[in-house]
């Protein structure tokens, strides 16, 4: 339990603070304009935050989390529950419309990005505790890396995707076989295993030392795109939890 402890998150970072951790402080581009939302919860928590991996093995050292309930409830090990948030908190249209969900208890972070360069690339895992049971058959939470020129009436581009499609990264999108048996009822549900290959792990065995508590994440998913160096682009990271605040998912940067 102690290595999965070593994880922690710090939910005061600004805006700011967290682009320019994202962009680790590039000079081969400059931003500007950031804004962080999402639920406040008691008004001491929020649901985007800066996180540390320490000693704990997780695939990234340090970076930024988006989560759809608070972030300090990313902190492993991994215990099964129903999440958090609430009907109050809403969704995301920009989301909705990309990914073709219903949100509700969204987490943005969007900036204004002038890239010196003709590429830019950032990685990330999404974790979702919706990697469990049979859920992966049916549902998922939804995140996306959006980027259209700022000022643009065009639709954004998603670049959180299945490398070589237009398919979102999620929960049902990327998953191992499936086959679970519910306890009370009997019925078995399954259903095929669906790029496998970009699956990371479960964090569902008892015990554990998972250091982040959710069921189950990707392995390191790249978001990359062409761009036209000295445009002023508009770039919104945006998580959501499809229809329901049930089940919480978080993308880690």
């Amino acid at each position: 339990m102690g290595k999965a402890q070593s994880f922690t998150v710090n939910d005061t970072y600004t805006a700011q603070n967290l682009v320019d951790i994202l962009t680790n402080n590039s000079t081969c581009a400059t931003t500007s304009n950031s804004n962080a939302s999402g639920d406040t919860f008691s008004g001491t928590k929020n649901s985007y935050s800066y996180f540390n991996s320490g000693p704990s093995g997780f695939p990234f050292a340090e970076g930024v989390l988006l989560s759809t309930w608070s972030s300090a409830n990313s902190v492993g090990p991994f215990f099964r529950n129903s999440g958090g948030g609430g009907k109050l908190w809403l969704g995301d249209a920009d989301l909705n419309q990309a990914i073709n969900i219903k949100s509700i208890n969204a987490t943005v972070l969007e900036f204004d990005f002038i890239p010196l360069t003709n590429f830019i690339s950032f990685n990330y895992i999404f974790a979702s505790n919706e990697y469990q049971d049979a859920f992966p058959c049916e549902y998922s939470d939804g995140f996306a890396f959006l980027i259209k020129e700022k000022g643009s009436t065009g639709s954004y581009k998603n670049l959180a995707v299945i490398p070589g499609s237009s398919t979102p990264v999620s929960s049902t999108n990327i998953h191992p076989a499936i086959s679970y048996t519910n306890p009370t009822s009997g019925a078995t549900k399954s259903c095929a295993a669906i790029n496998e290959n970009y699956f990371g792990q479960l964090n569902t065995s008892i015990p554990n030392s998972s250091p982040i508590n959710y069921s189950g994440q990707t392995k390191v998913m790249t978001a990359e795109t062409i761009v036209t160096a000295g445009t002023l682009y508009h770039i919104k990271l945006v998580i959501a939890d499809d229809e329901f605040e049930y089940f919480d998912s978080a993308v880690f940067l």
